[in-house]
């Protein structure tokens, strides 16, 4: 009976140890790297959400809507998220649909990102006693805050 339950609290375990391995890591520099590092962490859980999230990233990152440093920008960030042991739900998930949202008007799109980034590692850098609920409320509420219109126009929103 001993054997048997050791076994089932060792495969148990094994996805928390694989998780908490995951998160003690950083991404690199390189952007094509990055890229594959954030996939294998998106889509580890198998959850559709994540995975679909990824896509619309990924659509997005290959398609050049990215500058080179604001790419660079994106992965110290996403490199500060792990130092906090950030998971992908809902953290990068939501950071990642906030990416799409701060850069989405084709006129100040590049100066919404630099200041969304901007409030982001202030947040970050405010954590205390690595308590991230601040941050998570954050982003969770930006990707929903702002819209353009087809023709060009910023809308506030808020959802109530």
């Amino acid at each position: 009976m001993r054997p048997l339950f050791a076994i089932f609290l060792l495969a148990w375990m094994v996805p928390f140890a694989a998780q908490s391995q995951m998160a003690a890591e950083q991404f690199s520099v390189n952007h094509t790297e990055f890229l594959g590092q954030l996939e294998v962490m998106m889509t580890a859980s198998k959850r559709e959400v994540l995975q679909n999230t990824f896509v619309e990233f990924e659509k997005t990152f290959k398609s050049a809507y990215f500058t080179a440093p604001e790419i660079d920008t994106i992965i110290a960030t996403s490199n500060r998220m792990l130092d906090y042991r950030m998971t992908p739900s809902p953290f990068f998930e939501n950071y990642l649909k906030g990416l799409m949202v701060a850069k989405i008007h084709p006129v100040d799109g590049s100066k919404q990102f630099l200041e969304w980034h901007t409030v982001l590692n202030k947040i970050l850098s405010n954590l205390e006693n690595k308590k991230t609920r601040p941050y998570s409320d954050f982003i969770a509420f930006s990707q929903y805050f702002s819209k353009t219109t087809p023709c060009g126009i910023r809308i506030w929103v808020a959802i109530g």
